[in-house]
């Protein structure tokens, strides 16, 4: 008799527990930045690449925080690494004597655009007047129209993977200028 009383209790206990189970398998991980990955997700569904700045910007929602000051400024320092990452490529492959001069240019182009970069990272960890805000708008805007010319000079001479690379980094760093001009707004300091 002792038995069934123990089934109907299982029985009892499985159903009050298989709610909590069901949501535990649909979310393994609680994360408690969900509310930053929400952040980071809404902000960049409205960017050209949403998909793209999501996956750059969810491994640093910490630093992100759910400001559009901090967002502004992770987004740079990423656009900035992708640069970097870019330029040396592009320059491991200019030191061979054959390379195309295309490729010695876009080197040049790409040091430009970090250095753009550089300034506006540097800039925005002390921006508070529109026109420290606005030079950071100039900056960034001038190291995308960098990539541009490095990208639209690859398209006949090189192989798809460095303008898929560049292709990235333009990408990364429109983000970013979106995210800027965003907190330009948001802080009511247009140029």
């Amino acid at each position: 008799m002792a038995a069934p009383s123990m089934t109907i209790s299982t029985a009892l206990l499985l159903v009050l527990l298989l709610p909590a189970i069901s949501a535990a398998r649909l979310n393994p991980n609680p994360n408690p930045n969900n509310n930053g990955n929400d952040f980071i997700r809404t902000n960049c569904d409205a960017t050209l690449y949403s998909d793209v700045c999501y996956a750059s910007l969810i491994a640093r929602t910490n630093e992100v925080q759910g400001s559009p000051a901090k967002l502004a400024s992770v987004a740079v320092d990423v656009s900035l690494s992708s640069a970097r990452n870019i330029s040396a490529y592009i320059l491991n492959l200019a030191r061979n004597p054959n390379s195309d001069k295309v490729l010695k240019d876009c080197v040049s182009t790409f040091g430009d655009a970090i250095d753009q970069m550089q300034r506006s990272s540097t800039e925005l960890q002390r921006a508070s007047t529109a026109f420290q805000i606005s030079n950071v708008q100039t900056w960034m805007s001038a190291a995308l129209t960098n990539q541009d010319t490095c990208g639209d000079e690859l398209i006949e001479s090189v192989k798809s993977d460095v303008q898929d690379r560049v292709l990235n980094g333009k990408k990364l760093t429109s983000i970013a200028l979106a995210f800027i001009n965003k907190f330009a707004q948001a802080t009511n300091a247009k140029p």
